[in-house]
């Protein structure tokens, strides 16, 4: 089994931005939590909030949409993580995807994570698990505008545990 750790995927992340030939343009970023789950993440400032409850949690703006939904009573192994992510993302009409990646160490969380695009925008999609709360998956969901990459990378790298 291939493991990626964080450092793996931020390295990727910035060498994908120094490589580039084109800018990026980055929103400013505010930490949010979302209670019912002890996670903290970042997110555009400017996030208009359109579900903030225990079944779901999403938002938008022009530019960056975000959506983080809890399976519960559900723990799952690697191989079936991989599984559920690969079906979720086919579910939801992701194309051009890459192969998921093992996130051994996300600030705290386990998981995996794969990028592609949907509905004509570029796509990351990732599910994990806090380690106290095992039967707890959740499911992460950024799709954004092209030039802001790096802005929804950097949402996807701070999901936290509190």
């Amino acid at each position: 089994m291939k493991t990626n750790t964080l450092a793996s995927v931020a390295t990727f992340v910035f060498l994908f931005l120094i490589n580039s030939s084109f800018t990026l343009v980055a929103q400013e970023l505010e930490q949010w939590t979302w209670d019912d789950y002890y996670i903290k993440f970042k997110a555009p400032s400017d996030l208009e909030l359109s579900q903030n409850d225990s079944e779901g949690f999403s938002g938008s703006n022009s530019k960056i949409s975000l959506s983080i939904y809890p399976m519960t009573d559900n723990e799952m192994s690697y191989s079936e993580l991989k599984t559920a992510l690969l079906e979720w993302v086919i579910d939801n009409d992701m194309t051009n995807r890459t192969d998921p990646e093992y996130l051994s160490d996300l600030n705290g969380y386990w998981g995996c994570y794969t990028e592609g695009n949907s509905s004509g925008f570029p796509v990351f999609a990732m599910l994990i698990v806090d380690p106290d709360f095992p039967d707890i998956t959740h499911y992460v969901w950024i799709s954004y505008s092209a030039d802001y990459e790096e802005t929804a990378a950097e949402i996807l790298l701070s999901f936290t545990p509190i």
